[in-house]
């Protein structure tokens, strides 16, 4: 676990020691939530999360957004990172097409979960 100011009721640290902390790691995979997304970027609504998010970026070598299809098209205040930094989203089977036309040309991979009864571990990269 990384220092910082402890959120016991989320499980998760913030403040600048946590940001400073991230800065000297080196990490395979970083998977990044957000709450909002549109073709272009992925936000927060919270400024102390999309700090922690964009420190969480810089030490990792693969980028990979999680956000289900609700949250696209969708706006918050504050911006953790354009799309294309991203290598891919991993989102729900709702996921407009036009919208998966843009991240294939933007060359990020698009995962969507298959929904199936008895095998919720299986998946199908696009």
């Amino acid at each position: 676990m990384i220092g910082g100011l402890v959120k016991p009721e989320i499980y998760s640290t913030d403040g600048e020691l946590a940001i400073q902390m991230l800065s000297s790691l080196f990490v395979d995979i970083a998977f990044i939530g957000c709450d909002s997304f549109t073709s272009e970027v992925a936000m927060s609504r919270s400024v102390h999360k999309a700090a922690l998010k964009r420190a969480m970026m810089k030490a990792a070598h693969r980028k990979i957004l999680l956000a289900d299809s609700s949250k696209f098209g969708q706006h918050s205040f504050q911006r953790i990172a354009e799309l294309q930094e991203f290598d891919a989203v991993v989102t729900d089977a709702a996921f407009p097409e036009d919208a998966r036309e843009v991240l294939a040309d933007l060359g990020i991979d698009l995962v969507l979960p298959n929904v199936l009864p008895g095998h919720p571990e299986c998946f199908t990269k696009t």
